[in-house]
């Protein structure tokens, strides 16, 4: 049986113009403790994709992006699990003080989130999960081509080999 989750990227520019995606720092015990990742987490049984991630997304921030707001972008999968991956461009006249969510935990959510550089993760200057820097790529790509009506590339990346790998070790 394969366990379904979902993950989404949440993008916006702070108000000197500065590109930050909504991250959330992973706690200890859990599969990449103290990288930060997307937010998203597993999908309730018979739940829609987008409402899923609306879910989630609200319950670890705070913040209800519709789920039609949501742009989905493709299929992250391994032996068992598949991660449903979304993206959304926050409307440009949110502009964000990065204080406000610097490193804070919503009463949802066990963990730290924080509106984080784009360039940051991209140039490694922080602690990420590994696929988080192609993610990020992936659904500002999505994002631009949805903005001007082009067609957008959807994803499906496997992680079987590296499944398969860790389990004959």
């Amino acid at each position: 049986m394969t366990t379904e989750y979902t993950l989404g990227l949440a993008f916006a520019h702070t108000s000197d113009g500065l590109p930050v995606v909504l991250l959330i720092q992973k706690g200890e015990g859990r599969p990449h403790a103290g990288c930060w990742n997307g937010l998203g987490g597993k999908l309730h049984p018979g739940e829609q994709l987008a409402h899923g991630m609306n879910r989630e997304f609200r319950e670890e921030s705070g913040i209800d992006v519709a789920p039609a707001d949501w742009l989905y972008f493709g299929i992250l999968e391994g032996i068992g699990w598949r991660v449903h991956l979304f993206a959304h461009q926050m409307a440009p006249e949110k502009s964000l003080d990065l204080g406000l969510y610097a490193h804070r935990k919503h009463a949802g959510s066990k963990e730290p989130i924080a509106w984080i550089c784009v360039r940051d993760v991209m140039g490694e200057r922080i602690k990420v999960t590994p696929d988080l820097p192609v993610l990020l790529f992936l659904a500002t790509r999505a994002l631009h081509c949805a903005s001007r009506n082009e067609p957008v590339l959807y994803a499906r990346m496997s992680h079987f080999a590296l499944d398969a790998a860790k389990g004959a070790e």
